[in-house]
């Protein structure tokens, strides 16, 4: 019997239109009352998380920041937390500083930037002298790159790479990988540290949940969610993902523009109603 499912929200929960349908709100209620949990993962930061799962109704338990956090907002517990190392972060934002790009940077509940792209992100920014006062003093867990010039995005991966051994670049703009994808408004890159995934934050939440992963279902879209595939035999490739990422997953649903969750989670809720 499967008790809980593990999913990304963007390109996963979210249609290609960054909305969840009424339909697939409706599979999520009929999830809470069968007592099928669902638990978000995702690169967002837990502070973005916590509205997105208050809205729907989701499960307490939030991994966030591509792994690097684990929460549990019923009791306002940090389960699980990787801090980037501060003198690398020093180094990271000096650059990004000097050359023009925009950082995000997520921290317990909250996170900052120092310039808005979205109009979300206006109460959110902090001048230089801020950041660096925030970077000194809380424990940060992901750092978000971001410039509107994709050849500018290439020269920081090349800096990133020559510079940074025990960080990672786990998840990024998919035109940074495949130049023949359409132009986007912004290119992004996200940074954690380098033994920091989200199937390992999944493995964690599991067992101590579940005792073991033999009873949740993973399922995603990006090459970040390929470490929830290997954490069970139950990992699902959303239909809009890759070939390259299908093919680490050993199950496949419909496209996230045509409710592939909902319908997974449909197949779930029956599958569970003949083991009772």
């Amino acid at each position: 019997m499967i008790k809980a499912v593990f999913t990304d929200i963007d390109g996963t929960l979210k249609n290609s239109q960054r909305n969840v349908t009424e339909h697939t709100k409706e599979i999520l209620r009929k999830c809470k009352e069968k007592n099928l949990e669902i638990i978000l993962v995702s690169g967002r930061s837990r502070e973005h998380m916590l509205k997105f799962k208050e809205d729907l109704n989701l499960s307490d338990y939030l991994i966030s920041s591509n792994g690097a956090d684990i929460y549990n907002a019923k009791d306002n517990e940090t389960i699980y937390s990787s801090c980037i190392n501060k003198i690398e972060l020093k180094i990271l934002y000096n650059y990004i500083k000097q050359n023009g790009y925009r950082i995000k940077l997520n921290y317990e509940d909250k996170m900052l930037v120092n310039k808005a792209f979205h109009p979300d992100e206006l109460l959110c920014i902090k001048k230089d002298e801020e950041i660096l006062d925030i970077i000194d003093k809380k424990e940060i867990v992901q750092c978000v790159v971001m410039n509107s010039d994709l050849n500018k995005m290439k020269e920081f991966k090349q800096y990133f790479y020559a510079h940074f051994k025990d960080l990672k670049i786990e998840n990024e703009s998919k035109k940074l990988i495949d130049e023949s994808l359409p132009e986007m408004e912004q290119y992004y890159c996200d940074i954690i540290n380098k033994d920091v995934s989200k199937g390992q934050a999944v493995e964690k939440l599991a067992r101590k949940l579940y005792g073991s992963t033999t009873e949740i279902v993973t399922v995603g879209d990006g090459e970040n969610d390929i470490s929830m595939f290997k954490t069970t035999y139950n990992s699902v490739a959303m239909g809009n993902a890759s070939q390259y990422v299908k093919g680490f997953a050993n199950y496949q649903t419909r496209s996230n523009d045509d409710e592939g969750l909902a319908y997974m989670l449909e197949t779930i809720l029956e599958k569970n109603k003949s083991t009772l």
